[in-house]
């Protein structure tokens, strides 16, 4: 897929977890909610107050652990197109509040950069020697052990979406990773 951030504002996160009560503990920094509620709410009011209609927002998986009708309600109320990348918290997510989904890992070229999104940080990506930039959540803001240009974009890194030019702004100084390197 290609993209153009001249026609859309794209946007990335990843480990939404409404519903999730427990994330609340082990995320108070990024969640400093007293209820799970609170948090659900806080999430769609942050989102819907930077995403508009027209906007993509790449979900790279774990978006809800509420039940059905509780998550499509939460997904009924957030702004933008939503491509959804699966992670392991997805199983049973109703597709029709998504424009696309991909399974597990996707490629997209936004202002001609080869971006490698999926929920989990992969050592090597495509294109890593090339400078194509690895977008992933799953770790919850945990530094992972390799360099090159690749980010967390999940929701408890900084309580907020992250917008292209933020992820471009990042990611396009950072030095380019060799194999194995």
């Amino acid at each position: 897929m290609k993209l153009s951030s001249s026609n859309n504002k794209i946007w990335f996160t990843s480990d939404l977890h409404f519903g999730h009560k427990r994330i609340i503990e082990f995320c108070p920094n990024t969640r400093p909610y007293s209820s799970v509620e609170e948090m659900n709410d806080d999430i769609i009011n942050k989102w819907n107050s930077s995403v508009e209609e027209k906007d993509i927002v790449f979900i790279l998986g774990d978006v809800s652990f509420a039940k059905e009708d509780e998550t499509n309600e939460y997904l009924s109320q957030l702004n933008g197109r939503k491509i959804l990348i699966t992670g392991n918290h997805d199983k049973g997510l109703n597709k029709r509040y998504f424009d696309q989904t991909y399974q597990s890992y996707a490629e997209a070229k936004i202002d001609g950069v080869d971006v490698i999104m999926c929920h989990y940080p992969i050592y090597e990506w495509n294109k890593m020697h090339y400078g194509s930039y690895h977008l992933y959540g799953h770790v919850h803001g945990k530094p992972v052990p390799f360099s090159g240009r690749h980010m967390d974009v999940g929701l408890d890194v900084n309580g907020y979406l992250f917008s292209w030019e933020e992820v471009h702004t990042k990611l396009q100084v950072q030095p380019i990773r060799q194999h194995g390197g």
